[in-house]
């Protein structure tokens, strides 16, 4: 599985399947939490653009995700909002600069 640690993080994508409320309020609230320097957006599953450093995906999209993206890309499935434990391990690798997958 690819991985990249946090300091070459530079846009992190959240995939989502309708462009569901939940998506932008994630995007929303990494935007807040993240350093500046990191863009954060929300394309659909299938519409991931080329300059992703790492995708965030709802656990039930990840197989679907994983169809349509550069095998290089790391990808970071959650179940549930931003306080999620996998959400929270991206997070502290981008401010800190470790690996993003942990």
């Amino acid at each position: 599985m690819p991985d990249t640690s946090g300091p070459d993080v530079r846009t992190v994508v959240i995939a989502c399947d309708a462009g569901l409320s939940t998506d932008r309020l994630l995007a929303a609230q990494l935007t807040r939490r993240l350093p500046r320097d990191v863009h954060v957006a929300h394309h659909a599953v299938d519409a991931i653009p080329a300059a992703a450093s790492v995708v965030l995906v709802q656990r039930s999209h990840e197989g679907r995700l994983r169809s349509h993206l550069r095998h290089d890309v790391p990808v970071v499935a959650y179940d549930s909002g931003a306080s999620g434990e996998d959400l929270q391990r991206l997070l502290t690798a981008i401010r800190d600069g470790s690996s993003v997958l942990g």
